[in-house]
């Protein structure tokens, strides 16, 4: 009955390890997955990006000819005729050559002769030999980076329209399949190529990247804005096909995980096989000492089984491991709970950065800073146009810069603290904020209380008895509603009120 006991233990044990073995092989090869494609993209993005690059750098080395010969491609495609077989630009460009001499003898292009000067038959041969250069060249980074797709694009300006200037496909003309179709449009809508529009209005090269599923298989497109001249000419696109690498990924990790699962495998039959020989009431200790700690969480059992097998067979050395395996997860705790006390005392450095950054250290009342980040939050609201009701009351110290001259900056501060604590007491501290030296501002969100607050402000301040310039409270109130469809912003709202401050100043300045 014991060894049968045993056994039992033994196999419940083993069919553990089993399935330990099962979630660390999926979760293993779900993250080695996951991994290996977030890098492989990474590098493919980057690997696009740079032979974009490398495509704008060929093209800038002939900047000025490379932009003519575009806008007259662009302006005669119909008139031009590119054999579709061609596999070499030399003989356009010997054309291009002869019949420049015989027209200009003695002369050189691009210094006695511009393109502008030239007839339409040299333009047009020009414009041949420059357009299977290019194709060729963006034929050869395709092949040479085994890339699906190399093109340059310009928008018509009709709609959402694109013009393929110069594609690695050659299509052959309906009238004529000996030719090439020359710089071939397409209705490409910013829901199908939203990154390709916003690089072009924005005219920069932007970190995003659009997605397509189509007959090239999955493909990232990346866009980079062409300037010549501070002109903004095109853009280069260069695809990068995905799913062949990632299928290459997807094997990759099945067979590392199958070989791993059997390495796995062998290891818990060769140790099944060596549990078959122990000790029945050795591994019934084993497992009471693993399940008290499982019980107690007391690393100190620890200590316990080394004790309890000291030895070299099969199961000292489980034993041992079980033993290490506990004050591994011990120290892991406590690194853990240290860890967690560390982000609880920065948590609460942060926060008490936020409240002293956010506070008025002298008044107590809201600061500058935390008024910016209300009027970004109001800003928002009014350009949503779903803004509140509310209004702005301005309050301006009087004789602050009189009472720091003539009693010191003391009094000052006491007149400017007398004045955060009425202004607290009328206005409340939820919403009250010292934006300068001598102006504090309060948010109302229910206009209507306003004049109610203002009046209440100035009776409690007329009714101040104190004697002293810097303990009696003298402030102009300055007041604003917002109005729907008027203000753009909240600072339009503290303008009026700031109109409106001044003139309250005037006129107790003219009855003083």
């Amino acid at each position: 009955m014991k060894k049968s006991g045993g056994k039992k233990i033994i196999n419940v044990f083993l069919g553990i390890l089993l399935l330990y073995m099962v979630v660390s092989l999926v979760l293993s090869g779900f993250g080695t997955y996951s991994e290996q494609v977030s890098i492989v993209n990474r590098i493919t993005r980057n690997h696009i990006q740079d032979v974009a690059q490398q495509i704008e750098y060929e093209i800038l080395s002939d900047e000025d000819d490379f932009k003519e010969f575009v806008d007259y491609l662009l302006a005669n495609r119909n008139n031009i005729d590119v054999p579709i077989d061609f596999d070499s630009w030399d003989q356009a460009k010997e054309d291009f050559d002869l019949a420049f001499a015989e027209q200009y003898p003695g002369k050189a292009f691009g210094s006695d002769v511009m393109f502008k000067d030239l007839s339409e038959e040299l333009k047009t041969l020009y414009t041949i030999y420059n357009y299977e250069y290019y194709m060729l060249l963006f034929e050869q980074y395709t092949k040479s980076f085994d890339l699906p797709y190399v093109y340059f694009v310009r928008p018509t300006g009709n709609g959402q329209e694109l013009s393929y200037v110069i594609d690695c496909e050659r299509l052959p003309r309906e009238d004529n399949e000996k030719y090439i179709v020359i710089a071939d449009t397409a209705d490409e809508t910013e829901y199908n190529c939203v990154v390709l529009w916003k690089v072009w209005e924005k005219g920069v090269e932007l970190d995003e990247w659009d997605e397509f599923d189509n007959e090239y298989g999955k493909t990232y497109s990346y866009y980079l804005p062409l300037y010549i001249n501070n002109s903004k000419v095109g853009l280069i696109c260069v695809d990068a096909d995905v799913n062949t690498v990632n299928s290459e990924i997807l094997s990759s990790t099945i067979r590392v995980l199958g070989l791993n699962a059997f390495v796995m495998f062998m290891s818990v039959v060769a140790f099944a096989a060596l549990f078959n020989r122990t000790i029945v009431k050795r591994i019934g200790l084993l497992s009471d000492k693993i399940r008290s700690y499982a019980n107690d969480k007391d690393p100190g059992i620890a200590d316990d089984i080394d004790k309890s097998f000291e030895g070299k067979d099969e199961i000292s050395s489980l034993a041992g491991f079980f033993s290490d395996m506990i004050r591994q997860i011990d120290t892991h705790i406590r690194n853990i709970t240290s860890i967690s006390d560390q982000l609880a005392v920065e948590k609460v450095k942060a926060e008490t950065m936020n409240e002293l950054a956010n506070t008025d250290s002298l008044t107590g009342l809201k600061s500058r800073t935390a008024y910016i980040s209300k009027e970004i939050e109001y800003d928002e609201m009014i350009s949503n146009n779903n803004a509140p009701a509310f209004g702005l009351v301005l309050i301006d110290l009087n004789y602050l810069k009189q009472i720091n001259d003539e009693y010191g900056h003391e009094k000052g501060d006491i007149a400017l603290i007398n004045t955060a604590s009425l202004i607290r007491k009328v206005f409340g501290s939820e919403d009250t904020y010292r934006i300068g030296g001598d102006e504090f501002v309060a948010i109302v969100k229910y206009s209507a209380d306003i004049e109610k607050k203002k009046k209440e402000f100035n009776d409690l301040m007329n009714s101040d008895t104190r004697i002293e310039k810097w303990e009696h409270i003298s402030a102009a109130l300055g007041s604003a509603i917002y109005q729907k469809g008027v203000d753009t912003c909240i600072a339009d709202v503290l303008s009026k009120a700031d109109a409106d401050m001044y003139i309250v100043k005037k006129k107790m300045k003219i009855r003083r």
